[in-house]
């Protein structure tokens, strides 16, 4: 949602982005990389290296996105960052847990994990 808000360079975004003191320019290339990432992250059995960008990429958006709240408008604005950050984790793991093959597997069932 933020991806197509910033490149339809919404007044809330564009106010932000002031408020924070980035250029406007900043705008339509995170836009068009959230909604990459989105895209990547959504379709299923997409490359798993590119999914592991998207996630990153995501993480290093909301961090970086949260110390300039902190730094520039206070702990306020930066803590509602938490919510997404805490959303894209638990993605991650989930997504992990349920791509790998040996997660499913109990320790005591008959198989290359059995004693």
């Amino acid at each position: 949602m933020t991806g197509t808000l910033y490149l339809l360079h919404a007044q809330s975004m564009v106010t932000k982005f002031h408020e924070i003191g980035f250029p406007l320019y900043i705008l339509n290339l995170i836009g068009s990389l959230k909604i990459a990432g989105a895209i990547t992250l959504l379709v299923p059995r997409a490359y798993p290296r590119l999914k592991e960008w998207a996630y990153a990429g995501f993480v290093f958006d909301l961090v970086g996105a949260a110390w300039c709240h902190f730094c520039v408008q206070g702990f306020a604005q930066g803590i509602k960052l938490l919510l997404p950050i805490t959303v894209v984790a638990v993605s991650y793991l989930t997504y992990h847990r349920l791509n790998d093959p040996t997660a499913t597997q109990h320790p005591d069932a008959d198989g290359p994990l059995a004693v």
